[in-house]
């Protein structure tokens, strides 16, 4: 019965060694988009944050979520950047 608990045991945790979490790998453009949002959480001061991938917009342009850290409620803000990668809207949380 231990001998079984053990190798129970180890089949578990081999399972879990094995799992990766993909990061998916930004393009040049969404790493540029990323780096606008991150600057201007820098400026102002926002402290830490974490971005989620830029999604493209049906009208133009790109937006990026952004998320502080440590998450709080309210604590994230959408960037609206523009196809010359210009800044254009900060929607904060609610």
């Amino acid at each position: 019965m231990r001998t079984a608990f053990f190798i129970l045991i180890a089949i578990v945790l081999a399972g879990c060694a094995r799992q990766q979490i993909a990061t998916p790998q930004l393009s040049a453009q969404e790493a540029r988009i990323v780096d606008i949002a991150r600057r201007v959480v820098a400026t102002n001061h926002w402290g830490k944050a974490t971005f989620d991938r830029p999604q493209r917009r049906p009208e133009g342009g790109w937006s990026v979520l952004g998320w502080s850290v440590p998450a709080m409620p309210g604590g994230h803000w959408t960037f609206i950047i523009d196809d010359h990668e210009k800044l254009t809207e900060i929607i904060p949380g609610l």
